[in-house]
């Protein structure tokens, strides 16, 4: 099994935003490589984790990248692995209450719904991102939020930014990939 560290198929060809001009392979690479994670029988949910994450983040060219999980404790969503830029401080703050407000995440994850935003300055968006986002990450242009529900329940999110707009969008063939890697981890975090 290759590793995402050495993932084959990497180009210097990207779009303004930073995103690989071969998403969809690099993508595809990676579910393979989650795919025979799972099939080796040995697969730890936090290995799948960390692969599908490095997978996202390498895959779409974000900067910072992480995946939140609910703490029943102290009632918020807190960031456990975290990737790219700053990734140690970033994660250590990157943390929201679980108590629902009008926000794009809270959206997301109460509406079990992938967000995939191209520009974070338009006026409907903006106007949706919470001010804890906007003080730890103010220069996020484009991101994705993957909730991850089971069985109606909210346990945590994935979620990847760039600092440029991602005018370029993600085609219906790279949101495949992306949620059947999404599905995945909800697989392995259901059977442990």
């Amino acid at each position: 099994m290759s590793s995402p560290s050495a993932l084959p198929l990497q180009t210097d060809q990207r779009h303004p935003s930073g995103k690989p001009v071969n998403a969809r392979d690099l993508l595809l690479a990676g579910m393979q490589d989650v795919t025979e994670m799972m099939a080796s029988g040995r697969c730890k949910a936090n290995d799948l984790i960390m692969l599908v994450l490095e997978t996202l983040y390498r895959s779409l060219g974000f900067r910072f990248a992480t995946i939140c999980l609910k703490d029943i404790k102290s009632g918020e969503y807190r960031a456990r692995i975290a990737l790219g830029e700053n990734n140690a401080a970033r994660q250590a703050q990157f943390c929201f209450p679980s108590v629902a407000s009008r926000n794009l995440f809270h959206l997301a994850l109460e509406n079990d719904a992938d967000l995939l935003i191209s520009d974070a300055e338009e006026p409907k968006i903006k106007n949706l991102i919470p001010h804890w986002h906007r003080t730890l990450l103010p220069d996020a242009r484009s991101f994705i939020v993957l909730p991850l529900v089971l069985q109606g329940k909210p346990i945590g999110l994935f979620y990847a930014d760039r600092t440029q707009p991602a005018p370029e969008g993600v085609p219906p063939d790279e949101t495949a990939l992306i949620k059947t890697l999404k599905s995945q981890v909800l697989t392995a975090l259901n059977t442990r």
